[in-house]
């Protein structure tokens, strides 16, 4: 009955143990997405030469468009597994309506920033503002794709050594 007791109050505190690990990752991964979102802002804002007034607009409208998308991205990832889960062609259909439409909303999510930016900076300072956004994007993409293409370092041929 002790070992029962003490098999249960293991699981417990483990479950407790895990459950906070897994939020102090979120955590971090929050923490290094607002670090990032920042360093976009600060970049953007000392390329692009704005005043404090739009400063703040570009970062209310940055920090509004990337919540916006992060929970789209959230919404369609369920709706990915819950695809993949569902046995029934009309489910599947109904739930493929849903990415279609997630989609569709990520792309006004998009147009809706670039109108509010143009009303907010202007169309000089906004093609400025979508060229470092996609050189940054670019940036981004190649040092991922260079860290998961790295192949394993070829090791030289042995040299034989004969004793005589």
């Amino acid at each position: 009955m002790t070992n029962i007791k003490l098999i249960i109050a293991l699981f417990t505190f483990s479950f407790f143990v895990f459950a906070e690990a897994d939020q102090k990752i979120s955590d971090d991964v929050v923490k290094q997405v607002k670090k990032f979102e920042d360093l976009f802002i600060w970049k953007v804002s000392e390329e692009l030469k704005l005043t404090q007034k739009e400063e703040t607009l570009v970062s209310e409208i940055i920090k509004e468009t990337n919540r916006k998308k992060q929970e789209s991205n959230a919404h369609l990832e369920a709706l990915y597994r819950k695809m993949n889960q569902e046995s029934a062609i009309s489910g599947k259909k109904d739930i493929l309506n849903k990415i279609r439409s997630l989609h569709k909303e990520q792309l006004s999510i998009s147009l809706e920033e670039i109108d509010r930016l143009n009303k907010g900076i202007g169309i000089k300072k906004l093609g400025l503002y979508l060229e470092i956004k996609r050189d940054l994007s670019e940036k981004i993409k190649n040092v991922w794709s260079q860290n998961e293409k790295k192949p394993d370092k070829a090791l030289p041929a042995p040299k034989v050594i004969e004793e005589r």
